[in-house]
């Protein structure tokens, strides 16, 4: 059927706060973005699952793909943009 990709951007954040896994499960992968200068991490509840939960524009990422994650394990922290306020999505 149709894909759903919901998108929630957080701006505006503090420097070193501390993005969290919104569920259990293992990581997908981490993907470096050069042209943004921070990652990609994208979280599934179990591995190859059609679901997943992405977190773009990552900093000081503290999880590697295939990694098993608990709700709540820090993944990173939000990367600083152009405009110098950090956000992730």
């Amino acid at each position: 059927g149709d894909r759903i990709n919901p998108n929630f951007e957080f701006a505006s954040l503090k420097v070193g706060t501390k993005v969290v896994a919104a569920i259990d499960g293992v990581i997908g992968f981490v993907k470096e973005q050069p042209e943004s200068k921070d990652y990609e991490v994208f979280l599934q509840p179990k591995e190859n699952s059609k679901w997943t939960v992405g977190y773009d524009h990552l900093v000081n990422v503290t999880v590697a793909q295939g990694a098993m994650v608990k709700a709540g394990d820090v993944l990173g922290e939000p990367a600083m943009q152009n405009n110098g306020l950090t956000r992730f999505e």
